[in-house]
């Protein structure tokens, strides 16, 4: 173990996809096919919360369709190219390196081109014309934000004219359900509301929340947990391309923790994968202390398959940086990158830290 100074810079669902292999999520990617750092930061500090949100647990998911697509050497296909989406989702799901959250089918019910050419129907858009994007889900509220170029005509024409700088869907009053039938856009068919400012499109069951949002007056999920703008700067400087943030996990309190965050990426553009798992240490909690449980831990072995995390991982690195304790790692097998977030969060809890049992 090492200290070294700070660098600069659906949850079901979620566990039922552990035991289904589920892969896949992104990270925005600049011009020479590299993530841009800072991203995931910027997009918590974008994602309102309610105002039980402070006393609530929060999950966040993170992804960039860039980099899955750079990852899997496929181009994004347009919403109405049938031929390309199957493609594309063909490759994405081939590719753990690539998909290690399952992004998009699992994140927002885009399993096929028919999905996908529903979205492009009744909004006007769809999330493969996004870079990154970030879901904040406190039960009942879920919102997203995708950092996407989409004009204000597009979501008129589909939805009709915003009022307040909100676009509706599926009635106005929220989270009652107008149309029982499920849809690409609104698996449980709930209402959505839209709103657009700075190169991002909010997605939201709230009406109070896309309206604070509209007007830069929301409260960031960073902001009411500062616990994840630590999380987020550490996945940030290792340029992870997909990651799951969670804040108030029943469980990890007796054991120092109050937030973790599990990320991959790509250590090269030879898509070298390695895995990042991100503890935020509470205020009365030992950084050094939960680092050396975490060494003890790797040398246990798995929940799932029982082998010995040493033969899991080719490398294992613990280092406490300020109030965060990073595990960084890398696998002997690339094919553990897939669902790797998922399964320390919702399967093996590596650490020990157990939040579902």
């Amino acid at each position: 173990m090492q200290r070294r100074p700070t660098p600069r810079l659906l949850v079901g669902v979620l566990a039922l996809a552990v035991t289904a292999g589920v892969v896949g999520c992104s990270s925005d990617e600049s011009s020479s096919g590299a993530v841009e750092a800072g991203e995931i930061s910027e997009l918590l500090a974008e994602l309102p919360t309610p105002e039980y949100g402070a006393d609530t647990a929060v999950l966040v998911m993170v992804g960039n369709l860039a980099e899955v697509s750079r990852l899997a050497s496929v181009a994004v296909p347009a919403a109405d190219d049938a031929a390309g989406v199957e493609a594309w989702l063909a490759a994405i799901d081939a590719a753990p390196v690539s998909n290690p959250l399952g992004f998009p089918p699992l994140m927002f019910d885009l399993d096929d081109a028919e999905d996908a050419q529903e979205w492009q129907d009744t909004i006007g858009w769809s999330p493969l014309e996004s870079t990154w994007f970030a879901m904040a889900q406190y039960i009942p509220d879920s919102s997203t934000v995708f950092r996407t170029a989409v004009d204000d005509a597009r979501l008129t024409a589909a939805l009709g004219p915003a009022v307040d700088g909100i676009h509706r869907i599926g009635g106005d009053e929220d989270y009652e359900r107008v149309d029982p039938k499920p849809t690409a856009f609104s698996p449980v068919a709930d209402p959505l509301r839209f709103a657009r400012r700075d190169g991002l499109l909010l997605m939201s069951r709230s009406t109070p929340l896309a309206t604070a949002w509209v007007g830069a007056e929301h409260s960031p999920v960073s902001t009411v947990n500062p616990s994840l703008d630590s999380i987020a700067a550490q996945l940030d400087a290792a340029g992870v391309h997909a990651a799951l943030v969670r804040a108030r996990i029943e469980g990890m309190a007796s054991a120092g923790i109050d937030a973790i965050g599990i990320g991959v990426g790509v250590a090269d553009d030879v898509a070298t994968p390695f895995g990042l798992v991100v503890y935020h240490v509470a205020s009365d909690g030992d950084p050094d202390a939960v680092a050396a449980d975490v060494e003890r831990l790797l040398d246990g072995s798995s929940e799932v398959d029982g082998r010995s995390w040493r033969d899991v991982f080719a490398t294992a690195d613990v280092t406490v940086v300020d109030e965060t304790v990073v595990l960084t790692v890398t696998f002997a097998d690339v094919a553990d990158a897939r669902g790797f977030p998922l399964r320390v969060l919702f399967g093996d809890q590596l650490t020990g830290y157990r939040n579902i049992d």
